[in-house]
């Protein structure tokens, strides 16, 4: 037999999530990493993040970072721009366009969550979600 180690299942979820994800994004003409950019820009205070900050919350190098926000620009989800305090600084802002597929995703997640979690109990939930967390400090 042979011995399954954790990340084994964390990768057969996250195959498992982001196959329905790209599939229910499709209609957006979006994928889960240009969803995901654009999740967390709804997030922050007048959709703004510094290009640097969104690298480090998506955890990729900075030339993913830039070709996924490139791409998401050219479909007018998001702009550009420089920083009013520091012209080093590049800033990504989304744009009304982009908060069209954040408003629709928002109930879907809720749902694809429920189908993952269906067979264990709010103990086992929270549970769960803080073990999980743990293991995502470990790799910050």
């Amino acid at each position: 037999m042979v011995k399954r180690y954790c990340t084994y299942y964390i990768k057969q979820i996250y195959d498992y999530v982001e196959k329905r994800a790209n599939n229910e994004f499709r209609k957006y003409d979006l994928t889960l990493a240009q969803m995901t950019v654009l999740m967390i820009l709804s997030s922050h205070p007048q959709g703004v993040l510094a290009l640097k900050a969104l690298e480090h919350e998506l955890g990729v190098a900075q030339s993913t970072t830039l070709g996924i926000v490139d791409r998401l620009e050219q479909k007018g989800f998001v702009r550009k721009m420089d920083s009013p305090d520091d012209k080093r600084v590049k800033l990504v802002q989304i744009m009304p366009e982009g908060m069209v597929p954040c408003n629709s995703i928002q109930s879907d997640m809720g749902v694809g969550e429920e189908y993952l979690l269906r067979g264990l109990n709010a103990e086992e939930r929270a549970t769960l979600k803080r073990l999980l967390q743990k293991v995502c400090k470990n790799i910050e």
